[in-house]
């Protein structure tokens, strides 16, 4: 009886060698099929995707930068305009406190104005009722002196005459 044949290398671990090489060549056959059908494409794609993320932090530091600029002009202008108004509010109260002084003056003058001329009014009606006064009390002097004329006979009568007049004047 012959001796049954016992495989040797890889047959005695159970890999048949024909098929293992028809397996490398299929492997090696997909894996340059892969590299170059979808490894590339996607190796391209995902640097690209590198690139734009490159660019988007890049961008976005940029942006950063500008913002902080942006914000410090913003509060020098804002610094600037307080200041501003605070000038104009500064010289609104110190021309209203002018425009206060000279309206003060001028009302002062056109009462002292008034005040003169409301005086020379008085004095002018006060002179008028004295004139008035003097022609009627000289109407009644010259009245009285006509009817005491007219009725006069003795001493006695002028008294009481003269005392019946002065008490029809009163």
């Amino acid at each position: 009886m012959a001796e049954p044949l016992t495989p040797t290398g890889l047959a005695a671990i159970g890999i048949d060698g024909k098929l293992l090489i028809a397996q490398l060549f299929n492997f090696a056959l997909v894996f340059i099929l892969l590299k170059f059908f979808a490894f590339k494409p996607i190796i391209k794609v995902l640097a690209e995707r590198r690139k734009r993320i490159a660019d988007s932090i890049k961008n976005a530091e940029l942006i950063e930068v500008r913002r902080k600029e942006t914000e410090e002009k913003m509060t020098r202008l804002l610094e600037k305009a307080s200041r501003q108004g605070r000038t104009i509010v500064e010289q609104a109260k110190a021309q209203a406190k002018q425009l206060k002084q000279e309206t003060t003056e001028t009302l002062k003058q056109e009462e002292e104005r008034m005040t003169a001329r409301t005086k020379q009014a008085i004095e002018q009606q006060t002179q008028q009722a004295l004139n008035q006064a003097k022609t009627q009390l000289s109407y009644l002097a010259v009245k009285l002196s006509e009817k005491i004329l007219a009725t006069k006979l003795d001493a006695k009568k002028d008294d009481q005459m003269l005392k019946r007049l002065l008490k029809e004047v009163r």
